[in-house]
């Protein structure tokens, strides 16, 4: 899911730790502690989008939605220019409107990460109002004063699908208090999906971005404010995604599904890579101009989330362990290639009574992508029919079920809202232009009589049908003006329109028609 970044660099942030020594200050803290989360997203969810900002009394984009990671590490071992005081209000604001200026108030799942040192986050962030589903955290590089003064109890999000997570150091505000609140961020929000996809004895090892979430049985709509709490009724995602058969892609059309995923082979396929972080003294040195020390980078132990290792390229992969995806054999890579070229699509069989579909999705004219779309649990897709009684084509069909086509299944009564098949107001330009229609033949009478009652007993038979009543009662009061403005002037055509506002108002059989009087 996208992620922002929010760096706070205000006067603050100068200040010293309270055990390490003077060179250790909270910006530093601040710094090692995003690379952190960068370079791990980096290993592990190349395909998301992230943005950097800076802020204190004001905000500065420093980095905008990009999925290279290399430039935001780049950008935040350059000096940053520090603000005065500290406006996490203002800040969240800004990070809000920059979604939605992007991805639009219909946004994907987003993050935003809050690195701040302001003990004010409870009154910052009351009452916030966010339009799409977020993960608010905020880690306070704080002391132990500081932190007892935060009132968690009153910070909370005006959003069913958000929430707040407030990080704090456990102890003392030191390097390794602040490297250990980083890790338990990465390792509780930050973590990757890894799969298996089968068919058959076919294998493969994928992972899913962005990563599938938990889920409450029943309420599939509420999945993402059951994804950022911690209801022990929520279900993880299973892990095994075995194909159950496959399908002409346009047989399944645009189902609904309540989540979409890129497939991708497993990057970890040896073993999950722990990211180490440079040493401190690299981003101090780096900000005053010296060169550090190799022999002093590691004073006091090993730092950062694990031990000391080959720094990870791009994959995740480190030295020996790197995979040559062209060269190595991949179910995944082969059923792409089949669906696509075959343009078919594969259920996917999730769980007990819970379905997806593969497929392969095209983001731009050369480039294609292994595609999940999930399937709310124990979803029916009319046109399929239950999907559970779906089963295998006979080897030697007989010559009716050569014939036959089984999709769309048939419903075996007429649904008694359908109306026209030809009126659907989804939009509301749709039933505007159909109401212009109708007032616009009206003040074209006598020549279009024929007409106006055509289309004014199409719109009433889908008004009633829809249970839209009002409708006509507005139609048929700005009939009732048009008739009173025209009544000296054509005394037959406001007879007329006076007859057709009455029908509208007071008569609700949708089978009897409106004619002339």
């Amino acid at each position: 899911m996208p992620t922002v970044f929010l760096l706070d660099c205000s006067l603050s942030m100068l200040q010293t730790t309270s055990v390490d020594d003077a060179a250790y200050q909270r910006r530093h803290l601040a710094i090692e502690g995003l690379q952190t989360i960068i370079r791990h997203m980096g290993a592990h969810f190349q395909m998301e989008f992230s943005a950097l900002l800076a802020f204190s009394s004001s905000v500065e984009p420093l980095i905008s939605w990009t999925r290279d990671y290399t430039s935001i590490e780049s950008r935040l071992a350059v000096p940053i220019a520090m603000g005065d005081r500290t406006d996490v209000a203002r800040a969240i604001q800004f990070a809000i409107d920059y979604v939605v200026a992007e991805w639009g108030t219909v946004s994907p799942p987003c993050q935003i990460v809050v690195v701040t040192d302001s003990p004010s986050i409870d009154a910052a962030t009351a009452d916030f109002a966010i339009p799409f589903p977020c993960k608010l955290h905020v880690l306070l590089l704080a002391s132990p004063d500081e932190v007892e003064s935060i009132d968690k109890t009153s910070a909370r999000l005006c959003n069913p699908l958000g929430s707040l997570f407030i990080h704090c150091p456990n102890g003392a505000l030191s390097f390794q208090s602040s490297s250990d609140m980083f890790r338990r961020l990465v390792d509780a929000h930050f973590v990757p999906f890894s799969g298996e996809l089968c068919c058959g004895a076919l294998k493969s090892k994928i992972c899913l971005i962005p990563p599938p979430i938990k889920f409450r049985p029943g309420t599939w709509r509420d999945q993402y404010s059951c994804a950022i709490s911690s209801n022990k009724d929520t279900d993880e995602f299973p892990q095994k995604i075995e194909i159950c058969g496959f399908l002409p892609i346009s047989e399944f059309s645009g189902p609904p599904c309540m989540s979409r995923h890129l497939v991708l082979d497993d990057p970890s396929l040896a073993q999950r890579i722990k990211v180490d972080e440079k040493p401190l003294e690299t981003t101090v040195a780096m900000e005053s101009g010296r060169k550090s020390n190799p022999s002093s980078a590691n004073v006091g132990g090993t730092r950062g989330l694990g031990i000391k290792q080959e720094r990870p390229d791009s994959s995740g992969l480190i030295g020996s362990e790197k995979i040559d995806y062209g060269k190595s054999p991949s179910f995944r890579i082969l059923l792409h290639g089949s669906l696509k070229v075959e343009n078919m699509a594969a259920l996917a069989k999730l769980g007990e009574g819970w379905f997806g579909v593969l497929y392969s999705a095209a983001d731009t004219r050369k480039k294609a992508n292994l595609m999940l779309s999930v399937f709310p649990p124990n979803a029916t897709i009319s046109w399929l029919g239950d999907l559970n009684q779906l089963g295998c084509i006979s080897a030697e069909p007989t010559v009716a079920t050569a014939t036959a086509k089984p999709f769309p299944v048939q419903e075996e009564y007429c649904l008694s809202y359908h109306a026209d098949p030809g009126v659907t107001w989804i939009r509301q330009q749709v039933l505007q232009l159909d109401v212009q229609k109708v007032l616009r033949y009206a003040r074209k009478l006598p020549d279009k009589q024929q007409a106006f009652f055509k289309d004014v007993n199409k719109l009433r038979r889908s008004a009633l049908s829809y249970g839209f009543s009002d409708l006509l009662t507005s139609i048929g009061n700005q009939l009732r003006q048009d008739a009173e403005s025209i009544r000296h002037s054509h005394a037959a055509e406001s007879a007329l329109l006076i007859h057709v506002a009455k029908q509208l108002k007071t008569n609700r059989d949708p089978a009897c028609e409106i004619g002339p009087p």
